[in-house]
């Protein structure tokens, strides 16, 4: 049968350095908030940002697709 629920799990975990300056973590409860393609509000806690270019806007973007 199907599963009738998805369970998130929003535990903190650890931090670690990373090269990356535009990474980063929330330490406690908190979500980052992000704006998707279609100009929905998103949250996540992923902190893995990179900047990308589309023409002429520099956009910080995130691997999570919404």
């Amino acid at each position: 049968s199907a599963p009738s629920a998805t369970l998130k799990d929003f535990s903190i975990g650890s931090f670690s350095l990373s090269e990356n300056p535009l990474d980063f973590a929330l330490d406690g409860q908190g979500f980052f908030t992000l704006q998707n393609d279609r100009g929905e509000m998103v949250y996540t806690r992923d902190g893995s940002f990179k900047v990308s270019t589309i023409g002429d806007d520099m956009l910080l973007v995130c691997k999570v697709q919404f």
